[in-house]
């Protein structure tokens, strides 16, 4: 059916859409298909299940009629809460209080198109495809799978494998950068929607050495690095088996609404200097943004 409308739309939509000024075509068109009078509250809800882009790139140009639909900032608020991104009421009041309701439709457009919230912004978060999208800081780490002298990882995890990188006897550190601009993170966001940014990682030790583990999150504006949060964690606290997996979780709230980017790393090493990799195995590594 979704297939059904695009094409009924793309053959609506000029070639030349993106070079179409829809205020110079005339203001009923669009709202009559196959010699049909669709109502508004119809289009609305044909085009809340095609792709964003689409939307913004071809259909807004076909005429006034359909520019107005996705101009307005009702609609993408409507979107955003079928893609799992309800913005709160408060917020929604007050957006208006920050910026022209032209700013306010580009931004949540932007949201929709890359689906900003409640996903992991960052990839290969377990190690099962090696080291792609971290850096390292020196040889020594390795990804195992599955976890070798600990407990498997839990599937309250819910996580697609059991991959996990592990740590040797000198500290190792990979970090990966999160630039906000490409996840649709603006500095308007930033301001008037206030995200939440939720850091997580699952770690673990092996039954026969002790390890440490540590998780740092710098946030970059204005040509400087800001450590805004740091977790040690160490397998010989006493608090827990060492050999059962924990979720390490914070939740950033004060951040620098300019920022541009932020950066995640996380470190291990075993606690006895073994050769090998005896070090915290950790999996899951995770950035959110929240509303």
């Amino acid at each position: 059916m979704i297939s059904f409308f695009r094409d009924l739309l793309l053959l609506a939509t000029p070639t030349d859409s993106s070079d179409t000024n829809p205020m110079d075509i005339p203001d009923g068109n669009g709202l009559v298909l196959g010699g049909v009078l669709v109502p508004v509250t119809v289009l609305e809800e044909i085009f809340s299940y095609l792709e964003s882009r689409f939307l913004i790139n071809k259909v807004s140009h076909v005429c006034q009629q359909w520019n107005r639909i996705l101009t307005n900032c009702l609609f993408w608020i409507h979107r955003l809460d079928m893609e799992g991104s309800t913005i709160p009421l408060p917020v929604r009041q007050s957006m208006m209080d920050h910026s022209s309701e032209a700013e306010v439709c580009r931004n949540l457009q932007k949201l929709s198109v890359y689906h900003t919230f409640n996903r992991n912004v960052l990839v290969n978060s377990s190690g099962a495809n090696k080291f792609k999208g971290w850096r390292v800081s020196s040889n020594g780490m390795i990804v195992e799978s599955p976890p070798v002298g600990s407990q498997p990882i839990p599937e309250e995890a819910n996580l697609p494998s059991q991959h996990c990188f592990v740590g040797t006897y000198f500290k190792v550190k990979r970090y990966q950068k999160v630039d906000f601009k490409k996840e649709g993170i603006t500095p308007w966001v930033l301001k008037v929607l206030q995200p939440k940014i939720e850091i997580s990682e699952w770690v673990s030790a092996r039954f026969d050495c002790g390890a440490t583990h540590n998780i740092e999150v710098h946030i970059y504006v204005d040509g400087s690095w800001n450590p805004v949060w740091s977790h040690k964690w160490c397998s010989e606290t006493g608090d827990y088996v060492r050999t059962q997996w924990v979720k390490i979780r914070h939740v950033l709230t004060d951040y620098p609404h300019d920022a541009v980017s932020l950066m995640f790393s996380s470190s291990s090493k075993d606690t006895q200097f073994w050769a090998g990799n005896y070090g915290s195995k950790s999996a899951g590594s995770s950035v959110v943004f929240r509303l």
